[in-house]
């Protein structure tokens, strides 16, 4: 006679949930397990999309301390400054920034994005950072 256990121990429930978790942070790009170059490459959609929206926070919270820094050296505010670039855009250049796909290298700490962004413009080298564990746009002097 087969017997089947009909309640499940809280070890069995706790394996479960921790089977599921770990799956879940195992897909690429996902969780700590993502590669630096997802991780770059996310920034850079983040900033986009930002600048895309008119979305100051989401475009600033994309940069290291040093480029949110220049931006008060020159008088200006982060948030407010990407939240104007948004009204220049037209809708298709809006998509396009969405849509961006960036070429990334990785150097250690370090890591160029080739971006085309917006069509006709060529395409701009961006450079990133690791600022306490996460990758930040670092504007170059």
């Amino acid at each position: 006679m087969l017997m089947t256990r009909t309640t499940s121990s809280p070890f069995r429930r706790g394996a479960a949930a921790l089977a599921a978790g770990l799956a879940l942070v195992a897909v690429p790009g996902c969780g700590p397990f993502g590669s630096d170059e997802d991780d770059v490459e996310q920034v850079i959609k983040d900033y986009s999309e930002g600048i895309a929206d008119g979305d100051g926070k989401k475009a600033c919270d994309t940069l290291s301390e040093d480029s949110k820094k220049r931006f008060e050296e020159a008088g200006a505010k982060c948030e407010d400054t990407f939240e104007s670039f948004g009204a220049f855009l037209n809708e298709d250049q809006k998509n396009e920034l969405k849509d961006v796909d960036p070429d990334v290298e990785i150097d250690g700490d370090e890591a160029t994005a080739n971006v085309q962004a917006l069509e006709g413009t060529g395409s701009d080298e961006v450079k990133l950072k690791k600022e306490d564990g996460d990758w930040k746009i670092d504007f170059q002097e």
